[in-house]
């Protein structure tokens, strides 16, 4: 919604300025949920809790959505592309990270998305014109 707004407001905020403060903003917003939620016990302030903050906040927060602006500003549609391949990711950190099965629907899944990708990325040949008469 912010967007919409953002777009007809005519502010001359850069981009990343626009996220950072979204970013921030939503994070403060957020606080009185945990604060309403805190007699339940499963925010526990150990390591394990910080180091998740800090991944979430840093790669997947800054510096995912910096890269993601940098890819829109060159090329959205090709940028946009690549956010097909979400899927496979997924499948491949659930492979490593959380020692899931691999399955023939998982992989032919990757492929498919994969293939998709590579087949919408070709350089289209344009047909020869004859100008012999």
């Amino acid at each position: 919604m912010f967007r919409i707004y953002y777009a007809n407001s005519g502010l001359s905020l850069k981009k990343m300025e626009v996220n950072t403060w979204q970013i921030t903003l939503g994070g403060i917003l957020f606080l009185p949920i945990v604060f309403l939620n805190r007699s339940h016990n499963f925010l526990i302030p150990n390591l394990n809790f910080f180091l998740s903050i800090a991944w979430l906040i840093v790669p997947v927060s800054i510096i995912a959505y910096a890269m993601w602006l940098i890819l829109l500003q060159k090329d959205s549609v090709k940028a946009g592309l690549w956010l097909f391949l979400t899927p496979a990711f997924g499948y491949l950190m659930a492979v490593i990270i959380l020692h899931e099965k691999i399955t023939v629907f998982g992989i032919a899944g990757s492929l498919l998305v994969i293939s998709g990708l590579l087949y919408s990325r070709r350089k289209k040949i344009s047909p020869a014109i004859s100008t012999v008469e």
